[in-house]
């Protein structure tokens, strides 16, 4: 068995004549150009790529790269999470990709001789880790999954003898994208802490005490010019192994830790070859001017492309009224004259709306209307006209282009707003679709996971504790 980490979160895995890889990011950006692979990916190595089998984690661009995948051919085999709803495979075929099969939460598939994989799905925006065994080795592809308690310990007695995980270790979530206007100053303190992902992937390495462990599915950076602030936040592989050569210090944690970049391979005949990454993370700030020097002519023609586009109001209004539907009054009630301003920016213009969700109206304001609101939503209007055809707030939130602004008080009822936008992408609203034959038939394989969040909803409570936390309590107490 090798396996060869390709790029940000993309891992080829060959066995005899069979190669599987996973999440090929392996060109060009992601999310509007804010995301590039970071060191960047060989062009050459990603151009002469095959693959028998593809898998993807989940539906996330720096994942689902469509790009990528057309690259690699439509005629291969796709396999995917079977999810309790089934927008990726729709996805995948209307791209043209006809030769796709969702595997079930648990179930082993043979993909050789001495070579299979079982995925195993966390979490309602679902996610999913990877076991791969091959040749007498085995690989835990934790990826962006955040599994634990009673799912991981699934994992754990299924595959007693892990021998690596791969899990990320930086943010990409939206909370750094928060602005407080009461708390200007606090903004990031309030919402987030860079020694979090760091604790978060030590204590998973704890709970599984693989023989290796390897920093993954972090290693990006934003070139955009409205994302390249948020670069300071990124947490490296150094920063992992500093804190990592720390925390088996404290604990006794026999596990290696690993740091392979781009082009790094292991081989369970010539064991590890790396790829050196002493330029790439001890001079970052320059290394990252040049690739965007380098990118420049590509940033320009973006820059250029998102002045010339608007969002229309007829965009607006017939994404927010479909959401206004499928929303059950309860939630409704709770956004009752509590209206949402979003400004949507194209070049030096920007347009203002006020949306208000539970009366299910959406109308053109002015700019002291929008600045006296206390609930902001801005984001180019690339991005807002994208999120609103294709339904995914998600991936807006994810590019780090978008600002929420609010006050301490209604941020959390901002951030109430655009959870009721992720679960109309995620298909949770109508809520009559989770019980629908799929959504039940899926969620009777991660029983486990159903009993997880009322264990963990019980350790919140008791402890007087917030999820930061309970992540932590899972993975060390019930792991």
């Amino acid at each position: 068995m090798e396996f060869e980490i390709l790029s940000h979160a993309c891992l080829r895995v060959t066995h005899g004549a069979t190669t599987l890889i996973v999440d090929p990011w392996l060109k060009g950006s992601a999310y509007w150009r804010s995301w590039w692979n970071y060191p960047p990916v060989d062009a050459e190595r990603a151009g002469a790529l095959r693959a028998d089998y593809v898998y993807l984690s989940h539906i996330h661009w720096d994942h689902f790269h469509g790009p990528s995948l057309r690259a690699l051919g439509k005629q291969t085999q796709i396999l995917i999470p079977e999810d309790r709803y089934p927008r990726m495979i729709r996805d995948l075929r209307s791209m043209g990709f006809s030769n796709v099969r969702e595997v079930p939460h648990g179930k082993t598939v043979r993909l050789a001789d001495d070579l299979s994989v079982t995925p195993f799905l966390f979490f309602p925006f679902t996610d999913s880790a990877l076991v791969i065994e091959a040749g007498g080795t085995t690989l835990l592809d934790a990826n962006d999954c955040k599994i634990c308690g009673l799912p991981l310990r699934q994992i754990k007695r299924r595959f007693p003898g892990i021998d690596f995980v791969l899990r990320s270790h930086s943010s990409a979530n939206t909370r750094v994208c928060h602005e407080y206007l009461d708390a200007p100053a606090q903004t990031y303190e309030l919402v987030d802490s860079q020694e979090d992902y760091l604790r978060s992937f030590s204590n998973f390495m704890s709970a599984v005490k693989p023989r290796y462990a390897v920093p993954f599915a972090s290693n990006h950076c934003h070139l955009h010019k409205d994302a390249r602030r948020f670069n300071r936040w990124q947490q490296t592989p150094k920063d992992v192994r500093d804190y990592f050569a720390r925390y088996r210090s404290e604990t006794g944690l026999t596990t290696e830790l690993v740091t392979m970049l781009p082009g790094s391979i292991w081989s369970d005949g010539t064991g590890f070859s790396l790829s050196p990454e002493s330029r790439w993370f001890s001079d970052r700030e320059s290394q990252i001017e040049a690739y965007a020097q380098a990118n420049q002519s590509a940033l320009d023609d973006t820059y250029v492309r998102e002045g010339n586009v608007s969002v229309s109001i007829q965009d607006m209004r017939r994404f927010f009224e479909r959401v206004h539907a499928h929303l059950p009054w309860f939630w409704r009630r709770r956004l009752r004259g509590r209206p949402v301003y979003f400004k949507s920016l194209s070049g030096a213009s920007a347009a203002l709306w006020k949306v208000d969700l539970a009366a299910s109206t959406v109308s053109s304001v002015s700019e002291a209307e929008y600045r006296a609101s206390d609930m902001r939503v801005e984001m180019p209007a690339i991005v807002l006209r994208q999120a609103l055809r294709s339904n995914m707030f998600s991936h807006a939130g994810i590019s780090k282009r978008v600002r929420w602004i609010a006050t301490r008080e209604s941020m959390r009822l901002l951030g109430f707003f655009m959870l009721m936008l992720d679960f109309e992408e995620y298909e949770i609203i109508p809520l009559r679709r989770n019980l629908a034959w799929r959504s039940l038939r899926v969620w009777m394989r991660r029983w486990r996971e159903v009993v997880g969040y009322l264990q963990l909803s019980w350790i919140m409570k008791s402890r007087k504790i917030g999820g930061k936390e309970v992540e932590q309590v899972a993975l060390l107490e019930f792991s």
